[in-house]
C-alpha cells in the first residue's frame, strides 16, 4: 500500500534520546509533495513541543487541547525546526513503524500553523521558500 504525505496530515516521530524510545513528537505535513532540486520529492512539515513553564517558546502559534487528539495540553509550534524532509524516507518510516500516520489537522487549525510559519522570525529561510513554492 502506496503512502502519500499530504497537507495537514499528521506524524508521530521518535524525538528521546536512546533511554527514551518512547518520547514522540507529531509532526504536520504543510505541502503537497514537490520536487526539491537536491533532496527529490520533499514536503515542508513541522513539529509541535508541549509548552513547559518558565521554559522559553516561539509564540507565533500555540495549539490548545482539542485542536487535535494527540495534544493533551498546550503545544507550541516549534517552527525553528521546520524542515523539508525527503517523501520516500517519510514513506519508508511509515512502513517500518518507526512513524505513525496520526488524524489530519481541521482546516482551521492548519491555517493557523501555516501563518504562523511564515510569520515567526524562527522559520528558516529555505523552508519558507519552499512551502510558497510548493504552495503555487
Amino acid at each position: 500500500m502506496m503512502f502519500i504525505p499530504l497537507p495537514r496530515l499528521t506524524v508521530l516521530v521518535p524525538s528521546g534520546p536512546v533511554s527514551d524510545p518512547d518520547r514522540k513528537h507529531l509532526y504536520v505535513v504543510l505541502t503537497n509533495p514537490t520536487v526539491h532540486p537536491k533532496e527529490g520529492t520533499c514536503v515542508a512539515w513541522v513539529s509541535m513541543r508541549s509548552v513547559v513553564p518558565n521554559l522559553w517558546y516561539d509564540q507565533s502559534c500555540i495549539l490548545n487541547i482539542g485542536d487535535h487528539p494527540f495534544i493533551k495540553h498546550p503545544t507550541w509550534v516549534d517552527y525553528g525546526r521546520a524542515g523539508v524532509f525527503p517523501v520516500d524516507k517519510i514513506e519508508r518510516g511509515i512502513h517500518s513503524g518507526i512513524l505513525a500516520q496520526k488524524d489530519p489537522l481541521s482546516e482551521m487549525v492548519f491555517r493557523r500553523i501555516t501563518g504562523g510559519l511564515c510569520s515567526s522570525s524562527f522559520t528558516p529561510e529555505k523552508v519558507k521558500d519552499f512551502y510558497l513554492f510548493a504552495s503555487l
